[in-house]
């Protein structure tokens, strides 16, 4: 299992090789791809996330799913990922925000 630090795109989508399991965005901080094993038919499941601590350093660590690639592009999941963001710096914690919503 390893990871790679690129900027997700469509094209890098298609072609994760099988020993990549996670994918960290260059342009957004905390922004990643998670890359799960293959199913019996050949498929991965790619979810977006974004990964922040509310209050900096030695805060509680969150991980919000953003949505798997199959439903939303990286565009998408970039845009959510970056509204999140400012939302975590105005001190908004999305996480509960969204499972309060539930």
């Amino acid at each position: 299992m390893a990871s790679i630090k690129v900027k997700l795109t469509e094209s890098i989508l298609k072609n994760i090789p099988l020993e990549i399991t996670k994918i960290n965005d260059t342009e957004i901080s905390g922004f990643y791809l998670n890359v799960g094993k293959p199913n019996k038919e050949g498929k991965r499941s790619q979810v977006y996330y974004l990964y922040y601590r509310l209050g900096g350093r030695g805060s509680r660590e969150r991980r919000l799913a953003l949505g798997s690639s199959s439903v939303i592009t990286v565009s998408e999941a970039r845009q959510l990922a970056k509204q999140y963001i400012g939302d975590v710096s105005r001190g908004i914690d999305v996480f509960y925000k969204r499972k309060k919503l539930r």
